[in-house]
């Protein structure tokens, strides 16, 4: 009777109209999902989280069927936003008296205000609530940080030139991993749309195998739906970023390098994984889900060659029919390409935004041949139906890799989607990423550590 009222009330919060007799069970539950396309995939995104205190099923599967297709932005907005707003409000009244209740409420409510705006972000008109719902997301983190079991401690690490303070959080290990006698440092790296809750999610399981962790915020990341200034846009030369967190990782966390280091970057993260693992060199072991060394080859892949040929020789459409055709990607591909747009602090409510975008990419990319002097062991994961970063970069990188110093220490992993692992990093089957991420990592740490 009591699951039944809850579902009773989910449903009134969320719009589902569904009576609650047919809620009884989950059959019926999850025979009512109809998300479909981008919706679909980002939905099991959001619900991956449960994996970590970061969701619960029922619950996202009423939110999931108050959204029908998932294809109404506001709708979805409006369902995702009260399930948020409810659940905040829960762990706001337990708080004092139930502090680790509390905790897992605040992190669920983390999820949901991050995923009730996801189609919204790159539409100008939609910015204050963007914003308003990364920052309720952060406030609803930073309150359940001390009560999480290993608690998670906030930090900020200065960029070496000045440029940008990087809010982190980190947490410590209760003992080492199998076979090692300290814990090495383990760090993520966010993506183009992720922030510290959702990247805090993807790592934390480390902490679990005996790793401390590292999760922090580069310039122009965690708010990358909404624009910044020119000292927040995202930067290609991410090895800055990064050599700056390592340095904070001793300096202002404590934490002893010498016990090694890893190295994790999902979706956008595996394209700076593939710049630093070149330049930085103080990690032990480097992970990338998935490689992807060329941002610039994947919009060379997008373009017809007349477009791509422009973005090469001009710095703005040189005729009236390139421009069209820039516009017109602009308003077909928005949500894809916006969001990310404005990261780069372009301005996505002019037509044809695409087109500085795509100029940007020219800077976004890696030389597959510089692999083969590769110095750090480079671990890659491949899902085998990545539609997003696309699948078989990291094929296509392994005859290089063979030829570097560290050929012997590298892995390519493939995660099949006939076992469910085959979506964009691997979402929805994140406890079989990390058995087969550690089946390789924890052999190679103590081969050079141990």
């Amino acid at each position: 009777m009591l699951a039944r009222t809850r579902l009773a009330s989910l449903s009134a919060t969320c719009g589902v109209r569904t009576p609650v007799a047919r809620m009884a069970t989950t059959t019926n539950i999850f025979h009512d999902y109809q998300l479909e396309g981008e919706a679909d995939m980002q939905f099991v995104r959001s619900m991956g989280h449960t994996y970590e205190m970061g969701g619960d099923v029922c619950e996202m599967m009423l939110a999931a069927n108050a959204c029908g297709k998932g294809d109404d932005a506001e709708k979805w907005f409006e369902v995702w936003d009260a399930l948020a707003r409810k659940t905040q409000a829960d762990a706001m009244y337990r708080i004092e008296t139930n502090p680790v209740g509390a905790a897992s409420a605040f992190m669920r409510a983390s999820n949901y205000f991050r995923t009730s705006v996801f189609f919204l972000r790159g539409t100008p008109a939609a910015n204050d609530r963007v914003k308003k719902a990364y920052s309720m997301c952060n406030e609803a983190l930073a309150t359940a940080a001390p009560h999480l079991d290993p608690p998670l401690m906030p930090a900020t690490l200065p960029m070496r030139d000045g440029s940008f303070a990087m809010p982190a959080y980190y947490a410590k290990a209760k003992g080492p991993p199998v076979g090692l006698t300290r814990s090495p440092l383990f760090i993520c790296l966010e993506g183009y749309d992720s922030e510290l809750w959702d990247t805090i999610q993807m790592g934390k399981r480390a902490v679990s195998y005996g790793f401390n962790l590292l999760v922090f915020e580069g310039p122009g990341q965690g708010g990358s739906a909404t624009p910044h200034d020119a000292n927040t846009t995202l930067r290609h030369d991410y090895e800055a970023a990064l050599s700056s967190a390592i340095d904070g990782a001793a300096s202002v966390c404590g934490f002893d390098l010498d016990a090694g280091i890893i190295v994790c970057g999902s979706s956008l993260g595996g394209h700076y994984i593939a710049r630093c693992a070149l330049t930085e060199t103080r990690p032990t072991a480097y992970i990338a889900d998935p490689i992807n060394p060329s941002l610039k080859l994947a919009v060379e892949q997008m373009l017809p060659p007349p477009l791509w040929q422009d973005v090469l020789s001009h710095e703005a459409p040189s005729t009236p029919k390139t421009r069209a055709a820039f516009e017109g990607l602009g308003v077909k591909a928005y949500h894809k390409l916006a969001s990310r747009a404005q990261a780069h602090g372009i301005d996505v409510s002019q037509a044809g935004f695409a087109f500085p975008y795509f100029r940007e990419s020219l800077k976004w990319h890696v030389d597959v041949a510089d692999f083969e002097k590769l110095q750090v062991p480079l671990i890659m994961m491949s899902a085998e139906a990545d539609t997003i970063s696309g699948s078989g970069a990291a094929e296509a990188l392994m005859p290089h890799i063979q030829k570097s110093p560290v050929a012997d220490d590298c892995s390519l992993i493939p995660m099949a989607s006939s076992e469910g692992a085959g979506l964009h990093c691997s979402l929805g089957a994140r406890s079989l990423w990390w058995e087969r991420a550690m089946d390789k990592l924890l052999p190679l740490l103590r081969k050079k550590l141990g």
